[in-house]
């Protein structure tokens, strides 16, 4: 008979996922509004949403609940399922700390 050692797998860094700060929730939370507003204005569901986008319906959810904060790529899939520019989803958030920043020396 032949033991088999297990060892943990590597798979890179640990990313840390920490809390994001009040200013960034805000930003998701009227994102995800925006978005099941603009889904029920079309009559979808999250499920329908999901299918048309290519992502998942647990996603979709946590989008709308600002609870992720969604790659590039998934706000064109998103926007294209809804049929609307991404722009419309994203006007006006902002984070508040004005447009220019001060280089540090």
């Amino acid at each position: 008979m032949r033991l088999i050692e297990c060892r943990p797998i590597e798979c890179g860094p640990q990313v840390s996922r920490s809390m994001p700060d009040a200013r960034t929730r805000k930003i998701l939370s009227q994102f995800g509004d925006r978005v099941r507003k603009a889904r029920r204005d079309r009559g979808f569901s999250q499920e329908v949403l999901a299918e048309r986008s290519g992502l998942h319906r647990t996603y979709i959810g946590t989008v709308e609940r600002g609870e992720r904060n969604p790659a590039l790529i998934n706000l064109i899939r998103i926007a294209d399922a809804l049929e609307v520019d991404v722009s419309s989803l994203m006007r006006g958030l902002t984070l508040g700390r004005g447009l220019q920043r001060e280089v540090k020396k």
